[in-house]
């Protein structure tokens, strides 16, 4: 209840308790690692995943939750490992093919990208986030028409990246594009 009335500092020291008396209680290291995460104590988050996937290693979620925790700490491979087990789990886990395929993007391993994401996107096409990565991945490598095509898609399932298109580095390689500038102003 306290993470959920965003008290994380509170959920943390009861979570800290709840470990005092059962040091194995997975969802409790979970619910650390996601409280940590929140207060931006990536680390630490990342230890309690760890922690959890060690208790339960057949638990897709942990390992989601430990690639991104590994991924705020820009430990790429990691991350790409978490969610590749998250993926062996559960094949169908289309927010894992999307943080592979993000983090891929970082390891500029782009083909590889796109066929996390495409996968992401067989599971549930309807995934603005996986589109606007998708978008990122292909505005890097120059490709402005299906850079665009992507964009344009992601914005219609969800306006919100509109701004963060406008804002976001990595699209400085299209923004010469007219249409760039129709799509995030529209």
């Amino acid at each position: 209840m306290l993470r959920k009335l965003k008290k994380n500092r509170e959920a943390i020291a009861s979570y800290d308790r709840a470990l005092e008396i059962d040091p194995n209680c997975y969802q409790a290291w979970i619910d650390r690692g996601v409280a940590l995460g929140m207060e931006q104590e990536h680390q630490q988050a990342f230890e309690s995943f760890d922690r959890a996937v060690k208790i339960e290693s057949d638990r897709s979620v942990a390992w989601l939750n430990r690639g991104m925790a590994s991924e705020m700490l820009e430990n790429y491979s990691e991350a790409v490992k978490s969610f590749e087990r998250a993926i062996e789990l559960n094949p169908d886990f289309a927010k894992a093919w999307h943080y592979k395929g993000k983090v891929l993007v970082k390891l500029e391993q782009d083909r590889e990208a796109l066929t996390a994401f495409d996968r992401a996107l067989e599971i549930q096409s309807d995934y603005a986030a996986v589109y606007y990565n998708k978008a990122l991945c292909y505005a890097l490598q120059n490709q402005q028409t299906t850079a665009l095509e992507n964009l344009k898609r992601a914005i219609e399932l969800d306006p919100k990246y509109k701004e963060e298109a406008r804002n976001d580095p990595d699209f400085d390689t299209i923004t010469d594009d007219n249409r760039f500038w129709q799509l995030i102003e529209n």
